[in-house]
């Protein structure tokens, strides 16, 4: 007795088609390079340069910007 197909033939298909991403392509040998050599490092660990990045960019900011950054955030966070 085979067992029922829980999810139809054509949602399977699609799920397959939104993992075949085409490669990319900038139209120059030399700016494909420099992506895939930028983005390899955040394929294979994003969060080890993500963080950091974040950390390092928001406290940037708050040392330029000061007690300004607390009250953008502040009507940002009220706003939404």
């Amino acid at each position: 007795m085979s067992r029922p197909k829980l999810y139809p033939q054509r949602v399977i298909d699609e799920f397959e088609n939104i993992f075949l991403l085409a490669p990319n392509n900038l139209h120059s040998q030399r700016l494909n390079r420099y992506y895939k050599y930028l983005t390899k490092p955040l394929k294979s660990m994003p969060f080890y340069l993500i963080i950091p990045l974040s950390v390092s960019i928001a406290m940037l900011a708050y040392a330029l910007l000061g007690r300004l950054i607390i009250h953008l955030v502040t009507l940002l966070q009220h706003g939404f």
